[in-house]
């Protein structure tokens, strides 16, 4: 700590973001309350979408410095202070540093822009409040509570998945191999990826 701020390296929140999502995913899984399962899930999906961002920002502001890609280092400060949307920087900011961008038509890419989708259901509200008629009542007003009313443990663990999957995509297509891929979930969220693993994707087999 200097000057009552507090630093730490660029992997030390995410770690604790990821932490954070994969205990609740445990509890969520182990609960017979549906609140407990529910509320546990949501806030996993909501910070698994946060924390992919985070990533982003952090990876791009940190390595758009001296070195290989500080050509880009502007254009990154420029969007981060113009709040450009999590939707820009993951279609825009692989594709401008590396030459080429994340593929977000198929895979992991479709399925994170799915999950930022619900996401925004649970947060966003954006659309009309419904109403529902009884006879001789009307009940106006309502908010559509669908999203999180459908929510399964199997979502929370999902959401772990896409976000895992998503960092070893962004290596892959900085053009990493896929070993070193899997050690980047481990330096960048903490989840330490197995010797055998790391062997089966040098392989292909995974």
């Amino acid at each position: 700590m200097t000057e009552n701020r507090h630093y730490g390296t660029p992997n030390a929140i995410l770690w604790r973001y990821y932490a954070t999502a994969r205990r609740l995913s445990c509890e969520a899984a182990s609960s017979e309350d549906l609140d407990v399962v529910r509320g546990n899930t949501a806030t996993v999906i909501i910070v698994v979408v946060a924390t992919f961002e985070a990533f982003l920002n952090i990876w791009f502001r940190t390595f758009t410095g001296p070195g290989s890609y500080e050509e880009h280092a502007d254009s990154i400060i420029r969007d981060l202070k113009t709040r450009k949307s999590l939707g820009y920087k993951v279609r825009e900011w692989p594709k401008r540093v590396f030459g080429r961008g994340l593929d977000v038509e198929s895979g992991v890419g479709r399925e994170f822009l799915r999950l930022v989708e619900r996401r925004n259901a649970l947060m966003h509200f954006t659309t009309n409040c419904d109403a529902i008629e009884i006879p001789g009542v009307r009940i106006e007003s309502l908010v559509d509570l669908t999203t999180f009313e459908t929510l399964a443990p199997s979502d929370a663990d999902g959401a772990l998945r896409t976000l895992e999957g998503m960092v070893v995509e962004f290596f892959a297509v900085k053009g990493d191999r896929p070993g070193q891929c899997l050690r980047g979930l481990h330096y960048w969220l903490g989840r330490v990826a197995f010797p055998e693993e790391i062997a089966a994707a040098e392989r292909g087999d995974a």
